[in-house]
Protein backbone atom coordinates (compact mmCIF):
# COMPACT_ATOMS: atom_id res chain seq x y z
CA UNK A 1 0.00 0.00 0.00
CA UNK A 2 2.33 2.56 -1.28
CA UNK A 3 1.18 6.30 -2.40
CA UNK A 4 3.72 9.11 -2.16
CA UNK A 5 1.78 12.69 -2.61
CA UNK A 6 2.43 15.52 0.32
CA UNK A 7 0.98 18.83 0.74
CA UNK A 8 3.05 20.63 -2.23
CA UNK A 9 2.38 18.42 -4.91
CA UNK A 10 4.17 18.55 -8.71
CA UNK A 11 2.44 20.09 -11.39
CA UNK A 12 -0.40 17.45 -11.54
CA UNK A 13 -0.82 15.64 -14.40
CA UNK A 14 -3.79 16.16 -16.90
CA UNK A 15 -6.20 13.52 -18.80
CA UNK A 16 -5.93 10.95 -15.72
CA UNK A 17 -8.39 8.63 -16.32
CA UNK A 18 -9.05 5.21 -14.04
CA UNK A 19 -10.48 2.48 -15.38
CA UNK A 20 -10.58 -1.50 -14.50
CA UNK A 21 -7.66 -2.97 -15.18
CA UNK A 22 -8.22 -6.06 -17.73
CA UNK A 23 -6.43 -7.45 -20.41
CA UNK A 24 -2.26 -6.30 -20.57
CA UNK A 25 -3.80 -3.67 -18.08
CA UNK A 26 -4.33 -6.83 -15.68
CA UNK A 27 -0.79 -7.85 -16.16
CA UNK A 28 0.76 -4.69 -15.47
CA UNK A 29 -1.36 -3.76 -12.33
CA UNK A 30 0.30 -7.07 -10.95
CA UNK A 31 3.88 -6.38 -11.90
CA UNK A 32 3.31 -3.12 -10.05
CA UNK A 33 1.49 -4.62 -7.33
CA UNK A 34 2.41 -8.21 -7.04
CA UNK A 35 0.04 -10.33 -4.57
CA UNK A 36 1.49 -11.21 -1.07
CA UNK A 37 1.12 -14.94 0.09
CA UNK A 38 -0.72 -13.31 3.09
CA UNK A 39 -3.45 -11.47 1.41
CA UNK A 40 -5.14 -13.20 -1.30
CA UNK A 41 -8.50 -12.65 -2.91
CA UNK A 42 -8.00 -9.15 -4.37
CA UNK A 43 -11.22 -8.79 -6.18
CA UNK A 44 -11.25 -5.37 -8.21
CA UNK A 45 -7.53 -4.26 -9.92
CA UNK A 46 -7.68 -0.90 -10.89
CA UNK A 47 -5.25 1.32 -12.98
CA UNK A 48 -4.69 4.97 -13.70
CA UNK A 49 -3.78 6.10 -17.04
CA UNK A 50 -3.37 9.16 -19.84
CA UNK A 51 -6.84 8.86 -21.70
CA UNK A 52 -4.87 10.30 -24.80
CA UNK A 53 -1.66 8.00 -25.09
CA UNK A 54 -2.79 5.34 -22.69
CA UNK A 55 0.62 4.91 -20.14
CA UNK A 56 -0.30 3.85 -17.09
CA UNK A 57 0.64 6.21 -14.36
CA UNK A 58 -0.29 3.73 -11.28
CA UNK A 59 -2.48 1.00 -10.13
CA UNK A 60 -4.77 0.11 -7.17
CA UNK A 61 -6.70 -3.34 -6.02
CA UNK A 62 -8.74 -3.91 -3.25
CA UNK A 63 -10.67 -6.59 -1.48
CA UNK A 64 -13.72 -7.08 0.93
CA UNK A 65 -12.06 -8.01 4.79
CA UNK A 66 -13.99 -9.28 7.42
CA UNK A 67 -14.09 -6.89 10.08
CA UNK A 68 -15.36 -7.01 13.90
CA UNK A 69 -19.11 -7.83 14.70
CA UNK A 70 -19.52 -9.31 11.12
CA UNK A 71 -18.81 -5.92 9.11
CA UNK A 72 -17.46 -5.82 5.89
CA UNK A 73 -14.61 -2.84 4.97
CA UNK A 74 -12.81 -2.83 1.83
CA UNK A 75 -8.80 -3.13 2.16
CA UNK A 76 -7.03 -1.29 -0.44
CA UNK A 77 -3.23 -1.47 -2.50
CA UNK A 78 -2.16 1.38 -4.18
CA UNK A 79 1.14 2.09 -5.74
CA UNK A 80 2.49 4.89 -8.27
CA UNK A 81 5.82 4.41 -9.87
CA UNK A 82 8.38 7.19 -8.66
CA UNK A 83 8.26 9.49 -11.93
CA UNK A 84 3.92 10.31 -11.84
CA UNK A 85 4.29 10.07 -7.79
CA UNK A 86 3.05 13.84 -6.26
CA UNK A 87 1.71 14.39 -9.31
CA UNK A 88 -2.42 13.34 -8.38
CA UNK A 89 -2.39 9.71 -9.40
CA UNK A 90 -3.19 8.42 -5.90
CA UNK A 91 -5.49 11.04 -5.11
CA UNK A 92 -7.29 9.74 -8.16
CA UNK A 93 -6.86 6.22 -7.35
CA UNK A 94 -8.16 6.28 -3.65
CA UNK A 95 -11.22 8.70 -4.59
CA UNK A 96 -12.31 6.35 -7.32
CA UNK A 97 -11.83 3.04 -4.60
CA UNK A 98 -13.72 5.30 -1.82
CA UNK A 99 -16.57 6.14 -4.30
CA UNK A 100 -17.12 2.40 -5.38
CA UNK A 101 -16.97 1.30 -1.53
CA UNK A 102 -19.34 4.25 -0.56
CA UNK A 103 -21.60 3.09 -3.67
CA UNK A 104 -21.69 -0.55 -2.17
CA UNK A 105 -22.02 1.35 0.90
CA UNK A 106 -19.04 -0.02 2.89
CA UNK A 107 -18.27 1.08 6.06
CA UNK A 108 -14.89 2.23 5.85
CA UNK A 109 -11.44 1.41 3.59
CA UNK A 110 -8.43 0.25 5.36
CA UNK A 111 -4.93 -0.85 4.50
CA UNK A 112 -2.01 -2.01 5.93
CA UNK A 113 1.15 0.22 5.79
CA UNK A 114 4.54 -2.38 5.97
CA UNK A 115 7.39 -1.07 8.13
CA UNK A 116 9.72 0.20 5.14
CA UNK A 117 6.59 2.09 3.66
CA UNK A 118 5.52 3.82 6.50
CA UNK A 119 7.48 7.00 6.74
CA UNK A 120 7.01 7.88 2.90
CA UNK A 121 3.17 6.76 2.46
CA UNK A 122 2.00 7.78 5.87
CA UNK A 123 1.76 11.80 5.45
CA UNK A 124 -0.57 10.90 2.25
CA UNK A 125 -2.78 8.66 3.91
CA UNK A 126 -2.98 11.32 6.97
CA UNK A 127 -3.85 13.61 5.26
CA UNK A 128 -6.86 11.84 2.96
CA UNK A 129 -8.42 11.39 6.60
CA UNK A 130 -6.82 7.83 7.40
CA UNK A 131 -6.34 6.84 11.08
CA UNK A 132 -3.76 4.39 12.49
CA UNK A 133 -6.49 1.85 14.46
CA UNK A 134 -4.32 -0.98 15.05
CA UNK A 135 -0.88 -2.54 13.92
CA UNK A 136 0.23 -5.65 12.40
CA UNK A 137 3.12 -7.62 14.31
CA UNK A 138 4.97 -10.27 12.79
CA UNK A 139 6.77 -12.85 15.15
CA UNK A 140 8.99 -15.38 14.75
CA UNK A 141 9.23 -17.77 17.69
CA UNK A 142 11.81 -21.05 17.68
CA UNK A 143 9.76 -24.34 16.25
CA UNK A 144 11.48 -26.53 19.24
CA UNK A 145 9.19 -24.24 22.05
CA UNK A 146 6.03 -24.30 19.80
CA UNK A 147 7.02 -28.15 19.70
CA UNK A 148 7.22 -28.82 23.25
CA UNK A 149 3.26 -26.80 23.84
CA UNK A 150 1.60 -28.20 21.42
CA UNK A 151 2.59 -31.31 21.02
CA UNK A 152 1.74 -31.65 25.28
CA UNK A 153 -1.10 -29.54 24.57
CA UNK A 154 -2.77 -32.35 21.91
CA UNK A 155 -1.83 -35.13 24.17
CA UNK A 156 -4.34 -34.17 26.42
CA UNK A 157 -6.92 -32.71 24.36
CA UNK A 158 -7.40 -36.28 22.59
CA UNK A 159 -7.15 -37.88 26.42
CA UNK A 160 -10.06 -36.21 27.26
CA UNK A 161 -11.52 -36.89 23.85
CA UNK A 162 -12.09 -33.59 22.24
CA UNK A 163 -10.53 -34.16 19.37
CA UNK A 164 -13.16 -36.25 16.84
CA UNK A 165 -11.66 -39.32 15.55
CA UNK A 166 -12.89 -38.70 11.83
CA UNK A 167 -10.36 -35.50 11.80
CA UNK A 168 -8.00 -35.67 9.43
CA UNK A 169 -5.81 -33.03 8.04
CA UNK A 170 -4.80 -33.40 4.25
CA UNK A 171 -2.39 -31.87 2.20
CA UNK A 172 -4.58 -28.79 -0.15
CA UNK A 173 -3.51 -30.74 -3.34
CA UNK A 174 -6.15 -33.38 -2.09
CA UNK A 175 -8.46 -31.16 -0.36
CA UNK A 176 -12.09 -29.72 -2.53
CA UNK A 177 -11.11 -26.46 -3.42
CA UNK A 178 -14.34 -24.59 -3.23
CA UNK A 179 -15.00 -24.53 0.63
CA UNK A 180 -11.66 -24.02 1.03
CA UNK A 181 -12.40 -20.80 -0.76
CA UNK A 182 -15.89 -20.32 1.21
CA UNK A 183 -14.14 -20.83 4.19
CA UNK A 184 -11.36 -18.16 3.89
CA UNK A 185 -14.10 -15.54 2.51
CA UNK A 186 -16.26 -15.85 5.47
CA UNK A 187 -13.50 -15.71 7.70
CA UNK A 188 -10.77 -14.00 6.61
CA UNK A 189 -10.94 -11.46 3.56
CA UNK A 190 -11.95 -12.01 -0.20
CA UNK A 191 -14.24 -12.79 -3.05
CA UNK A 192 -14.99 -17.27 -3.47
CA UNK A 193 -14.28 -17.13 -7.55
CA UNK A 194 -10.50 -15.44 -6.89
CA UNK A 195 -9.92 -17.18 -3.92
CA UNK A 196 -10.69 -20.44 -5.85
CA UNK A 197 -8.44 -19.51 -8.70
CA UNK A 198 -5.47 -18.38 -6.42
CA UNK A 199 -6.21 -21.98 -4.46
CA UNK A 200 -6.27 -24.23 -7.77
CA UNK A 201 -3.30 -22.53 -8.71
CA UNK A 202 -1.78 -23.22 -5.52
CA UNK A 203 -2.52 -26.72 -4.54
CA UNK A 204 -1.34 -27.69 -8.54
CA UNK A 205 2.37 -25.92 -7.60
CA UNK A 206 4.98 -27.27 -6.33
CA UNK A 207 4.42 -25.93 -3.23
CA UNK A 208 0.41 -27.17 -2.87
CA UNK A 209 1.51 -29.57 -0.03
CA UNK A 210 2.82 -26.60 2.21
CA UNK A 211 -0.87 -25.87 2.79
CA UNK A 212 -3.15 -28.53 4.39
CA UNK A 213 -6.49 -29.04 5.31
CA UNK A 214 -8.52 -30.01 8.40
CA UNK A 215 -11.60 -32.08 7.36
CA UNK A 216 -14.23 -33.57 9.74
CA UNK A 217 -16.85 -36.19 8.91
CA UNK A 218 -16.13 -35.04 5.26
CA UNK A 219 -16.73 -31.55 6.08
CA UNK A 220 -13.83 -28.68 5.53
CA UNK A 221 -13.86 -27.67 8.88
CA UNK A 222 -10.41 -25.39 8.80
CA UNK A 223 -7.24 -24.66 6.58
CA UNK A 224 -3.33 -23.53 7.18
CA UNK A 225 -2.11 -21.54 4.20
CA UNK A 226 1.33 -22.47 4.80
CA UNK A 227 5.28 -21.83 3.59
CA UNK A 228 8.72 -23.61 3.92
CA UNK A 229 11.59 -21.30 2.67
CA UNK A 230 15.00 -22.22 4.00
CA UNK A 231 15.23 -22.25 7.50
CA UNK A 232 12.02 -20.58 7.84
CA UNK A 233 7.95 -21.98 7.78
CA UNK A 234 5.61 -19.00 7.46
CA UNK A 235 1.77 -18.88 8.31
CA UNK A 236 0.08 -16.88 5.76
CA UNK A 237 -3.23 -17.78 7.26
CA UNK A 238 -5.05 -20.17 9.16
CA UNK A 239 -8.63 -20.58 9.43
CA UNK A 240 -11.35 -22.73 11.05
CA UNK A 241 -15.28 -22.55 10.80
CA UNK A 242 -16.98 -21.14 13.73
CA UNK A 243 -18.32 -23.78 15.81
CA UNK A 244 -14.69 -24.54 16.02
CA UNK A 245 -12.83 -21.42 17.18
CA UNK A 246 -11.58 -21.02 20.91
CA UNK A 247 -13.89 -19.59 23.01
CA UNK A 248 -16.74 -22.22 22.97
CA UNK A 249 -17.67 -25.74 24.61
CA UNK A 250 -15.84 -28.43 22.51
CA UNK A 251 -13.51 -25.33 20.45
CA UNK A 252 -10.20 -24.42 19.85
CA UNK A 253 -8.75 -28.12 19.26
CA UNK A 254 -8.81 -27.25 15.46
CA UNK A 255 -6.68 -24.45 15.14
CA UNK A 256 -4.40 -25.80 17.82
CA UNK A 257 -4.38 -29.34 15.54
CA UNK A 258 -3.30 -27.67 12.64
CA UNK A 259 -1.18 -25.40 13.75
CA UNK A 260 0.68 -28.70 15.45
CA UNK A 261 0.31 -30.08 12.12
CA UNK A 262 3.15 -27.87 10.56
CA UNK A 263 5.23 -27.61 13.40
CA UNK A 264 5.79 -31.17 12.87
CA UNK A 265 6.51 -30.98 9.22
CA UNK A 266 8.76 -28.37 10.26
CA UNK A 267 10.45 -30.67 12.80
CA UNK A 268 10.60 -33.39 10.27
CA UNK A 269 12.67 -30.78 7.26
CA UNK A 270 14.84 -29.32 10.05
CA UNK A 271 13.42 -25.77 9.85
CA UNK A 272 14.26 -24.02 13.17
CA UNK A 273 11.95 -21.21 12.90
CA UNK A 274 8.01 -20.32 12.23
CA UNK A 275 6.44 -16.82 11.32
CA UNK A 276 3.16 -15.46 11.56
CA UNK A 277 1.41 -12.19 12.25
CA UNK A 278 -1.71 -10.66 14.24
CA UNK A 279 -3.37 -7.43 14.66
CA UNK A 280 -3.84 -6.47 18.28
CA UNK A 281 -6.98 -7.63 18.69
CA UNK A 282 -6.39 -11.90 17.78
CA UNK A 283 -5.84 -12.31 21.63
CA UNK A 284 -5.75 -15.81 20.91
CA UNK A 285 -2.45 -15.51 18.57
CA UNK A 286 -1.38 -13.04 21.24
CA UNK A 287 -1.42 -15.52 23.80
CA UNK A 288 0.34 -17.93 22.06
CA UNK A 289 3.13 -15.24 20.74
CA UNK A 290 3.65 -14.84 24.53
CA UNK A 291 3.72 -19.31 24.94
CA UNK A 292 6.19 -19.55 22.01
CA UNK A 293 8.27 -16.64 23.43
CA UNK A 294 8.04 -14.98 20.21
CA UNK A 295 10.32 -12.50 18.48
CA UNK A 296 8.99 -9.35 17.20
CA UNK A 297 10.82 -8.94 13.65
CA UNK A 298 8.22 -6.56 12.24
CA UNK A 299 5.15 -4.13 12.74
CA UNK A 300 2.98 -2.50 10.26
CA UNK A 301 0.37 0.39 10.50
CA UNK A 302 -3.34 -0.90 9.63
CA UNK A 303 -5.14 2.18 8.50
CA UNK A 304 -8.59 3.19 8.28
CA UNK A 305 -11.24 5.50 6.66
CA UNK A 306 -14.59 6.13 7.47
CA UNK A 307 -17.02 6.34 4.89
CA UNK A 308 -19.92 7.45 7.43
Amino acid sequence: MTAHEPTAPHVPLTGVCVIAAEGIDRRACRMLLPDTPGAVGWSQLLVAKDATTGSIFGAAKSMPVRAELGNVDLRIAIHVPKPYRRRGVATALLDHLATRARNDSVRAVVGLLEPQERDAALPFFASRGFRCVDRMTTFESKVEVMADWLFERLAWLLERGEIPESAQIVPLREAPIGPVAELHARSIAGTVPQLEAFFTELARGPDGGDSVVLIVDDVVCGYHQYEFRGNLGTTHALAVTEHLRGGGAGSGWAGLLLLADRVEECTRRGVERSRYSCLSTVRPTLRLAKIFQAEVVGIGEYLRLDLA
